[in-house]
């Protein structure tokens, strides 16, 4: 949840748990757990009253960028222990399983 409130900017608590696909109740009880961590920032939604966004704190976006920046650090690790070949053998064998499960 917190990764795509830092990808996609702020959103209401009914469309994230549909990006998610999840229900309203867990984004809600994630929703007050990330704000007591001071993670995310709930806010009065400018179009509706009612409603409010979600939106990720400075902390956490900086966390997730953290998180993504270790991520390809420990890819790119891997990729650079493969021996000579291995690596155009696996991107040719990736495109091979991106091809077969395209729609």
């Amino acid at each position: 949840m917190l990764s795509t409130l830092v990808k996609h900017g702020p959103a209401r608590p009914g469309h994230l748990a549909c990006v998610l696909e999840t229900d309203k109740s867990v984004v809600s009880r994630q929703a007050r757990e990330l704000a007591s961590l001071g993670l995310i920032e709930v806010l009065p939604d400018p179009e509706d009253g009612r409603g409010r966004l979600l939106e990720a704190s400075p902390a956490a976006r900086a966390t997730v960028a953290e998180m993504r920046r270790r991520a390809l650090a420990g890819l790119t690790a891997s990729l650079d222990a493969l021996g000579e070949g291995e690596a155009e053998r696996l991107a040719d064998m990736l495109a091979r399983v991106n091809a077969a499960l395209a729609p």
